[in-house]
């Protein structure tokens, strides 16, 4: 007669062990965080940039006159040197003098539009410091040549640095043998396309781990499973409070490219109805919603209304928290458009405003 063998439960180093292993391998299975918050910074940066070369391209059709893109840190000089950083700003200008070598903006040239100055962590750098696009939207150098430049936008996060440097170190051999260097996020613009191609960084290796059982086995009390059940409440907390501070920041990067492409769609509209722009019939502040506008029936009305319909519909606005709009037109028909809402969900501020600048 055989007897069977007692069997004992888990003991707590045996749980602990498998929590830890069950944490460890969720963190290297989830998404970095860090790359997503620094890849929809580089994706914010460069539709904005990228904005301001599709406009510079397409006005130089219009008017018939070369149109250039130049970095800029006071909105009324370009930087010429070939280190220079786009992150500081830059103007678009109809360039209709070029009296130099190098981009210039001189007294008779007509500023377009003014690019703001992206966020610390963002680097801007071109092969040359400009974009310069004849009358037929091709893109030209300055004295005439084909222009084949390239503007990098990389991120310079140092957690995202940080973060890759010592993921890779986990598997140097691995790396060096595949030939993956990235340690950071960026996007390329080159003249021929003019479309961004984004580069992603190297996959990420894992390595796994098994528990050594135990010589006994025994069960486990019940002051220790609530233990271990707190711990990987914490961790779960953990995980969730990271995945929203990502999904947070996605969405603001996201309203900031809607708000930048409504305010160059507003300022279109202006152009095309460029008398009534002049005599003042955009012009309002602080407008809040399409209700705001009133039941006018001129063109500049319903441009107006579409424009905060539009921004009410792809930025997330309601009544009780409406997206304002506000446009002001200068005695020279440099006009400035304004969309301002509460980014506050989105971990922004609570009156987050962003303002394109243009001439008539």
């Amino acid at each position: 007669m055989t007897t069977s063998r007692k069997i004992y439960g888990m003991t707590m180093i045996e749980l602990m062990v498998t929590l830890a292993i069950m944490a460890l391998l969720a963190t290297l299975a989830a998404p970095s965080f860090n790359q997503v918050i620094a890849s929809t910074r580089v994706s914010a940066a460069t539709n904005e940039l990228y904005g301001s070369l599709a406009l510079a391209k397409s006005e130089a059709v219009r008017a018939g006159n070369r149109v250039t893109v130049c970095p800029s840190s006071n909105a009324t000089t370009c930087l010429t040197s070939a280190s220079a950083t786009w992150a500081t700003g830059w103007v678009v200008f109809q360039d209709v003098s070029r009296t130099t070598s190098f981009a210039s903006i001189d007294a008779g040239d007509n500023i377009v539009q003014i690019g703001q100055e992206v966020s610390g962590d963002i680097s801007i750098l071109g092969s040359t410091p400009y974009a310069s696009f004849a009358s037929d939207g091709t893109a030209k150098l300055i004295n005439g040549g084909f222009y084949q430049g390239r503007i990098r936008v990389c991120s310079r996060s140092t957690s995202l640095q940080n973060d890759l440097k010592e993921r890779q170190n986990r598997n140097f051999k691995a790396y060096r043998r595949r030939g993956y260097v990235s340690r950071t996020i960026c996007t390329h613009m080159k003249a021929k396309p003019l479309m961004p191609s984004t580069f992603h960084p190297p996959a990420l290796t894992t390595h796994r781990y098994a528990p050594a059982l135990a010589a006994r086995q025994r069960g486990a009390t019940l002051i220790e499973i609530l233990v271990s059940v707190l711990i990987l409440s914490f961790g779960l907390l953990g995980m969730a409070a990271l995945q929203t501070r990502a999904l947070q920041g996605n969405q603001s990067s996201l309203n900031r490219s809607q708000a930048v492409m409504l305010n160059n769609s507003m300022l279109d509209a202006m152009r095309i109805d460029r008398e009534s722009a002049k005599g003042g019939s955009y012009n309002m502040s602080g407008v809040c919603g399409p209700s705001g506008i009133g039941s006018g029936t001129t063109l500049a009305d319903n441009n107006r209304r579409d424009w905060l319909t539009a921004a009410r519909d792809n930025m997330g606005g309601s009544d009780d928290s409406p997206i304002c709009g506000t446009i002001s037109c200068s005695v020279n028909y440099v006009c400035t458009v304004r969309l301002t809402w509460d980014d506050s969900k989105s971990g922004g501020l609570p009156n987050q405003s962003l303002a394109i600048e243009g001439k008539l």
